[in-house]
């Protein structure tokens, strides 16, 4: 491991303290989103897709915010110089893993809306070899790259408030061009998806306003069935649209701030760049409780369900207290037990009482 013989200073302090408190407060967040999905994956296909990614998403806030934040704070690289390629190619897996899977995500919103019978009726199996594809294709793709001497993997540096590498060989050699180029063909192939899913979306509901008299005559394809649970389904299926959509936006402007920042050089643009990364993560939970009802009622119900338990709890509590005090006061009030009899006997109470609250 290396190490920075320099002390601390303020700008440390501030760049490491923030980079784990908001890779922190990323990492709760999506572990209170991916609940609800949790709960409700089994009925809502789309949603078994989304955990996938929340995976991605907890992976990619350790990596660009919980440790870098350590590694400015401890002003140690953690990692030997040894293993630098092994962690890049580790670095690379997840990237690519996030970069896919907006691809799929898009596709499963188009499938949802082009096909509902056929997608809600998708086996838990078959979802898991669906997702599973941008992870071995991230996979495959990290250990090829990283086979080529061209290829200039990047590593963490406390002092640069990020990941660096010898840039001038990076450009030279023309890994910076192979990122661009994988970069923008990820940013390119969600949108088709989405075009398709939001025409197919508005074809549909304009036949649905005009031939409102003609149902029977619809094609099987179009025809939804009437059944509330199935048409909870489709709505909630064509509600994770919109959050799909900004997401894959929030990532596209990420990646031209990017960009832009690589036109400059210091420690806080390269800190810049950190937060970017991180970002995406950070905002995808929030995008899809925002916008999905089924997930922000069923995290309202569960802060409820804490919130009564804990005002049951204290209303208990209190009760008993006031029950065993007022015994105590009508007691020595009539003269029956005096000194230590009295403590004694309110001792023995309230434990009754908390023993029958229990």
């Amino acid at each position: 491991m290396t190490m920075t013989n320099g002390h601390l200073s303020v700008e440390d302090v501030l760049a490491g303290l923030f980079l784990l408190l908001y890779g922190s407060i990323g990492l709760s967040i999506n572990l209170l989103v991916s609940w609800p999905m949790c709960q409700m994956c089994n009925e809502i296909v789309g949603f078994r897709f989304l955990l996938s990614q929340v995976v991605i998403d907890i992976l990619l806030l350790i990596q660009f915010g919980v440790w870098p934040g350590i590694v400015i704070l401890s002003q140690e690289e953690l990692v030997p110089q040894y293993y630098r390629w092994h962690l890049h190619l580790y670095l690379d897996f997840t990237w690519w893993s996030r970069v896919y899977h907006y691809a799929i995500i898009a596709w499963t919103r188009f499938a949802a809306i082009k096909w509902p019978n056929w997608f809600r009726c998708l086996s838990h199996t078959t979802c898991a070899f669906i997702y599973m594809v941008p992870w071995i294709a991230a996979l495959i793709q990290s250990i090829i790259e990283h086979q080529f001497d061209w290829f200039k993997p990047l590593y963490y540096d406390p002092t640069l408030y990020g990941l660096t590498t010898d840039w001038k060989a990076y450009s030279q050699s023309g890994t910076g061009d192979y990122y661009a180029f994988c970069n923008i063909v990820s940013m390119i192939l969600p949108f088709p998806f989405y075009g398709l899913a939001f025409y197919v979306l508005l074809r549909r509901n304009s036949r649905n306003l005009v031939h409102t008299t003609r149902i029977r005559q619809r094609s099987r394809q179009d025809f939804i069935l009437t059944s509330a649970i199935v048409r909870r389904q489709y709505i909630i299926e064509s509600r994770l649209l919109i959050p799909c959509v900004i997401n894959t936006v929030i990532f596209v402007f990420g990646e031209i701030f990017v960009v832009l920042c690589t036109l400059y050089s210091g420690k806080w643009i390269t800190w810049l760049m950190i937060v970017s990364f991180a970002s995406n993560s950070f905002v995808n939970p929030i995008i899809y409780s925002t916008f999905s009802g089924a997930i922000r009622i069923r995290l309202m119900r569960m802060f409820h369900t804490l919130f009564d338990s804990n005002i049951f709890s204290k209303n208990c509590a209190y009760r008993s207290s006031c029950a065993s005090s007022t015994f105590y006061q009508q007691q020595r009030s009539s003269g029956n037990i005096r000194g230590k009899e009295m403590n004694v006997l309110y001792t023995n109470s309230f434990t009754s009482m908390e023993e029958i609250r229990r």
